[in-house]
């Protein structure tokens, strides 16, 4: 019964990933649509990221209330890249920024936006579509943007939940509501890593990161 359960709440899980990458995507296709500048910043990254995650943390339980301690033990994390066409059917990674609310981000304006996380399922660098990542098909001089959704749950020190909880002591399994089944990881602590892509308006994105 368990094991039943288990594949039915991965199955939503996933579908639900997912919906936060569509989600981001939309937004950040539309929330700049009004200014005279429409290129994407790092405020514009933040906002979508606490909007498209509420279909997965409700209210404020994305955000830590105290240093690395959050209501549910883990948190937002995530990429986002800029990928170019190239010549002879290649294509190149411009830049990517890494979002996440899990180290100290009691609110939206705080959610930190840094460098790529090694544990993407993306790969940096000039290559073949496919290699940088298997779904990704792009034209030359065609600009894509990959948004990778995925959540943190760290077991290393310091982690925890809101209710005194130490992540160290809490399975990730039970973190995430499963009995028997362990969810999807890369790496030590990210968990259910999926990508969404999608051709930008014009204006939005260029050679240079979001600033």
């Amino acid at each position: 019964m368990w094991y039943l359960h288990d594949i039915s709440k991965m199955a939503r899980m996933r579908e639900k990933v997912k919906f936060v990458g569509y989600e981001m995507a939309n937004i950040l296709q539309n929330i700049s649509q009004n200014r005279v500048d429409k290129k994407i910043t790092k405020d514009d990254i933040k906002h979508a990221v606490a909007a498209a995650y509420l279909s997965v943390y409700q209210g404020k339980t994305m955000y830590t209330t105290s240093r690395l301690c959050t209501p549910l033990g883990h948190a937002s994390s995530g990429n986002l890249y800029c990928v170019k066409g190239l010549e002879n059917g290649n294509a190149s990674v411009i830049w990517c920024h890494r979002w996440h609310s899990a180290n100290n981000s009691p609110s939206p304006a705080e959610i930190t936006i840094e460098n790529r996380d090694s544990r993407s399922i993306v790969n940096m660098g000039s290559n073949s579509p496919s290699k940088i990542y298997p779904d990704l098909r792009i034209q030359k001089g065609e600009m894509k943007i990959l948004v990778e959704v995925c959540f943190h749950y760290s077991k290393s020190s310091g982690y925890g939940f809101t209710d005194s909880r130490m992540c160290a002591d809490v399975s990730s399994k039970t973190a995430f509501g499963f009995f028997v089944l362990n969810p999807p990881r890369k790496g030590d602590s990210i968990y259910f890593n999926t990508v969404v892509i999608f051709t930008p308006k014009p204006g939005l994105f260029d050679d240079t990161a979001p600033v």
